[in-house]
């Protein structure tokens, strides 16, 4: 008496992405450094491919934690790393800069969160942010964070000079 064990429903030659992880580290300027970790799982797939928005270019990439050669600076194709066949699980690391785009003040900076293109799916993201000292992090510029919450923006740009309608002089 035994009991076996099937994989059915998996086509040869596919993969998944079971956990991606991509963190970023903002400068006071605004420019970003990331890195996206994907966790794969592969079923005789030969490559993995990923993209970047134009002007961006991937830094550097290692696939199991040997590096992977990069093409060179002046070209902006989609980075195709070899997945070994034979193996079930790899770990995929990418890295790469964003430059700061511009805000409307100096002291608000509203920066890209790029990711990656990836041609396989992906069933867990997670996005870590490490925002510079002195800087939060908020939804969008109506300022909506823990912080913040219930304020307006009149208030939050001009302090205690903002008054309200409601405000006694």
């Amino acid at each position: 008496n035994g009991l076996f064990l099937e994989r059915q429903g998996v086509a040869v030659g596919s993969a998944l992405i079971w956990r991606a992880v991509v963190e970023s580290w903002f400068a006071p300027s605004g420019e970003g450094v990331h890195r996206a970790t994907y966790y794969i799982e592969n079923e005789n797939r030969s490559f993995f491919s990923a993209s970047l928005e134009t002007g961006d270019r991937f830094q550097a990439a290692e696939i199991d934690g040997v590096q992977v050669r990069m093409p060179p600076a002046d070209v902006n194709l989609p980075l195709t790393i070899a997945l070994s066949e034979n193996q079930r699980f790899s770990v995929v690391e990418l890295q790469w800069t964003t430059p700061f785009t511009g805000g409307w003040l100096p002291w608000i900076k509203q920066v890209r969160l790029p990711l990656p293109d990836v041609d396989l799916p992906i069933l867990s993201n997670e996005r870590i942010i490490h925002a510079p000292p002195g800087f939060v992090a908020a939804d969008s510029l109506s300022g909506n964070d823990a912080a913040r919450s219930g304020l307006s923006w009149q208030q939050r740009l001009f302090g205690p000079l903002a008054r309200t309608t409601a405000t006694a002089v």
